[in-house]
């Protein structure tokens, strides 16, 4: 019983599952994938250097720490969104 409710539960949770967000007409969808991860790496060593955070600061409650890794989540989103466009995605409706 136990097994089918975790089935169950895995089924439901995947049917929420958001689509992919970056569409390109002119390739198959398949690619969009590897796409998003390159730029997704491409973001990453671009951001490394200077975000280098200590053990422990992502739980810090100082309002400076926040607003750095909120600064550096929008940083790295701009990163993708760049290179995707790029690419010739656009972001599905």
């Amino acid at each position: 019983m136990l097994r089918l409710l975790s089935c169950l539960a895995c089924l439901a949770l995947a049917a929420c599952a958001a689509a992919p967000e970056w569409v390109n007409p002119e390739l198959p969808a398949v690619r969009q994938g590897s796409d998003l991860t390159a730029c997704r790496r491409l973001a990453d060593r671009e951001i490394a250097p200077g975000a280098a955070t200590e053990p422990g600061a992502e739980r810090s409650s100082d309002p400076m720490k926040m607003f750095d890794r909120i600064d550096t989540g929008r940083r790295f989103d701009s990163l993708v969104a760049d290179c995707m466009t790029d690419r010739g995605y656009h972001r599905a409706p």
